[in-house]
């Protein structure tokens, strides 16, 4: 069955799977992924997501309407998707200045920093040939190449069903 599931994210990218929709959007993070878990609480459902090759693991905070709207289960093919805006990025020795914080915190590498005034843009490799892009603080001092964490609340990442 995850092999199916694999296929069909697979023979979709996440652009096309959008545009299928019938929407564009501004989200700049988007990564096919296969739900491992849904745990409802109440008015509120956490739903685990697994990137296609697994490397990737990301928890999506929603209300327990949308999950069931949804049809969310495990086994289902989703793409995730995050605003840059929501991704924060600091270097892998600053890690203290998000610990504590709920959510989705892992590993990446810089591949490139256009630095700005209110926050430096950052774009990322991370496990299984995911990219993603994130802010840092302005005049980060992060450079290509240095080795991060990022962190995505997890009531930022947004859950589509593949068409």
């Amino acid at each position: 069955a995850r092999g199916a599931v694999m296929q069909q994210l697979q023979a979709h990218s996440p652009a096309a799977v959008v545009q299928r929709l019938g929407i564009q959007t501004s989200m700049r993070n988007q990564w096919p992924c296969v739900v491992q878990q849904v745990e409802v609480a109440g008015p509120l459902a956490l739903v685990q997501v697994q990137s296609l090759h697994g490397d990737v693991q990301l928890t999506a905070r929603i209300t327990a309407e949308s999950a069931q709207l949804l049809g969310l289960q495990a086994g289902m093919a989703v793409l995730a998707m995050c605003k840059a805006t929501a991704v924060q990025v600091v270097a892998e020795n600053a890690v203290s200045s998000i610990a504590g914080h709920a959510g989705n915190t892992l590993p990446g590498k810089v591949t490139r920093v256009t630095q700005g005034a209110i926050g430096d843009e950052v774009a990322l490799h991370m496990a299984a040939g995911v990219q993603w892009v994130g802010f840092a603080v302005a005049g980060s001092g992060l450079r290509a190449g240095r080795k991060v964490r990022v962190h995505m609340p997890e009531s930022a990442v947004v859950l589509a069903l593949a068409p």
